[in-house]
């Protein structure tokens, strides 16, 4: 009889965990408290992209400090207030803003995504989904941040990645549909972008198929621990549910499930937004865009444009903040020309909660309390970028084989 996974959260993490263990032979079934991938799987940029190795947790933003943290306009901000377990994060994530940390996380996540991009390369020929290798371009708009490109050029000759610094004329010359007012540009030819929602809609379809269980709408409130192992959990209608082997992939709530075995797992929702606008000419172009000084990456798509961006740390809120995503289209207005995005063409507005843990490094591995519980959690804005990575590691885990990729820094009892 094949084994029983229960996996718990239904975002691009959840599901690619899915995808590695029914192709493994397991029976899974996918709990989730809404609905397949409206969470923060919906609205991000949808990029596959070794260039953005650098932790959360760097000494770049701890130089940054009380000055974005504090600063309501900043990309990165945080709500004050009085949370003892937003403190405890606080203080662990100043710990590793250190060049140490940058030094052992920054190759780590190149690997990993690198590890991802290849598989997802293979997960393509399963599904009705391409993933295109367009490229990013990292876009500086003042001269402070053209230093910063050169000082990232070089650190991508260091760990072994392409890069090409532009100018400004080379940045506009690429594609005729684009015209930028900046000072120059750093180019990453490995990188790549899919439609996250797309993406998700053709990997519930296919593992539908493949004869994997879904629960929607199915929040778990209790995971009932006895002799070493999850004999069941409970969901918020009542009914209990048992499994072989349990997964939790819930995102920026896997730190409640976390508390309900006394696994400590310091997570912080990290809340950002997007929009879409319908392509224009001035708006005509395939590479994505990551504008520097902003924090604002930018996706072409077929038919429009989606900007996603900043980081609010204010707990569980998914309320839209106007004044953020006006802080967003005024930044694109500054930097396109004969672009004027207002309120009125643009849509789909979006705030998601990515999963943030204070070494900027995702919680991969089994639990101690609990031997047949593993979490795969804490990707914060790389969820899509490390999805079959994570999946691949969490089937080698279930499966008791070695994974193929290093993990002992995602260890959980680093905390």
């Amino acid at each position: 009889m094949k084994q029983q996974i229960g996996i718990i959260g239904g975002g691009i993490i959840g599901l690619c965990c899915a995808y590695y263990l029914q192709k493994s032979g397991y029976q899974v079934t996918l709990f989730d408290s809404g609905e397949i991938g409206k969470g923060a799987s919906y609205g991000n940029a949808g990029w596959i992209v070794p260039a953005l190795y650098q932790p959360l947790s760097s000494p770049d933003i701890r130089a940054k400090g009380i000055k974005w943290l504090l600063n309501p306009n900043s990309p990165f901000y945080l709500k004050p207030r009085l949370d003892r377990d937003l403190c405890k994060w606080l203080w662990l994530f100043n710990r590793f803003c250190t060049a140490e940390h940058a030094a052992m996380g920054k190759p780590l996540l190149r690997d990993w995504q690198l590890y991802s991009l290849s598989l997802f390369k293979k997960m393509q020929t399963d599904m009705d989904t391409t993933c295109e290798q367009t490229g990013v371009c990292f876009i500086a708009r003042t001269d402070k941040g053209l230093q910063e490109l050169e000082i990232l050029a070089a650190e991508a000759k260091a760990l072994d990645l392409s890069a090409e610094l532009l100018t400004a004329t080379a940045i506009n010359t690429r594609e005729t549909g684009l015209s930028l007012n900046c000072q120059g540009g750093l180019y990453y030819p490995t990188d790549s972008k899919v439609h996250p929602y797309t993406l998700v809609q053709h990997l519930h379809s296919y593992l539908i198929a493949q004869g994997v269980h879904f629960h929607t709408h199915c929040a778990i409130k209790a995971l009932h621990l006895s002799s070493g192992s999850v004999q069941s959990m409970t969901d918020s209608q009542g009914n209990v549910h048992r499994c072989d082997q349990y997964i939790i992939a819930g995102g920026a709530y896997s730190d409640e499930l976390g508390k309900m075995l006394d696994v400590n797992l310091p997570i912080q929702a990290g809340k950002g937004f997007s929009f879409v606008t319908a392509k224009t000419p001035a708006l005509d172009f395939k590479t994505p865009l990551m504008l520097l000084e902003d924090k604002i990456a930018v996706t072409p798509y077929k038919n429009h444009v989606r900007f996603a961006g900043t980081m609010m740390f204010c707990g569980k809120d998914l309320s839209i903040n106007q004044h953020r995503v006006k802080n967003m289209r005024v930044a694109a207005n500054r930097l396109f020309a004969n672009v004027a995005l207002t309120t009125e063409n643009t849509d789909d507005v979006w705030a998601g909660l990515r999963p943030c843990s204070p070494d900027g490094i995702p919680l991969v591995g089994r639990t101690n309390p609990a031997a047949n519980v593993i979490v795969a959690t804490g990707h914060g804005m790389l969820g899509i970028s490390l999805e079959a990575a994570t999946g691949k590691v969490v089937s080698d885990l279930v499966d008791e084989q070695r994974p193929e990729i290093d993990i002992h820094a995602m260890r959980l009892q680093r905390f």
